[in-house]
């Protein structure tokens, strides 16, 4: 388990399953200088079967007047994914509170081996909203919206396969009779290309 700022009442965490096939190797958490919500990105470098998996982690800005700050840690998640040694699989998950009209604001062609794995995974509609306030009532909005806040990028790599995606958290637990959270969560599976002998030596 990684944390972000232990002095902050405000943080993220990255849990990873400790098993004979899984071995952390690193982590660092790196600050966004110029967030006035004390958000950064928390990295976790691990030996998943044999193969170098390095994993990311962030909740960007909120609120709908903070695109520009939001924006900019985008493109600063999309850099640290890409100057990952390129041995690794390389994984961001995370809540971005991005509205797909603010994607403009990044230049993604710097990043096109970066993708997007809702749409690799074909759009699936039934998949694509993650806040959801005609449906999640954790907030009491008095609104209803729906929007694609929780996002999973992936640096292309023939050593990963996604496989599929789906929405959790979409059961009312009896003991508060509420939802988990306000958002749903992603659950995506994937497959790993075999461990050649020289990666199991390294």
């Amino acid at each position: 388990m990684r944390f972000g700022d232990s002095r902050s009442m405000y943080f993220n965490a990255v849990l990873v399953k400790r098993t004979p096939g899984c071995k952390i190797i690193e982590t660092r958490v790196a600050e966004y200088s110029s967030s006035i919500m004390g958000r950064h990105l928390i990295r976790v470098t691990c030996n998943l079967f044999g193969h170098h998996v390095t994993l990311f982690t962030s909740h960007l800005e909120s609120m709908k007047d903070e695109v520009g700050e939001r924006t900019s840690q985008l493109s600063k998640v999309l850099e640290e994914m890409d100057g990952v040694d390129r041995n690794h699989i390389v994984l961001f998950g995370g809540d971005t509170n991005l509205r797909d009209s603010e994607l403009g604001r990044v230049h993604k062609s710097k990043w096109e081996h970066i993708y997007d794995l809702w749409e690799r995974l074909g759009k699936d509609n039934n998949t694509r909203y993650t806040w959801d306030t005609s449906v999640n009532k954790n907030l009491m909005a008095n609104y209803k919206s729906k929007l694609r806040f929780d996002r999973i990028y992936v640096r292309e790599s023939e050593k990963f396969i996604a496989k599929s995606l789906k929405l959790v958290g979409k059961e009312i637990l009896i003991s508060c009779d509420m939802y988990p959270s306000d958002h749903w969560g992603l659950l995506s599976t994937f497959t790993l290309a075999p461990v050649q002998e020289n990666q199991l030596n390294s």
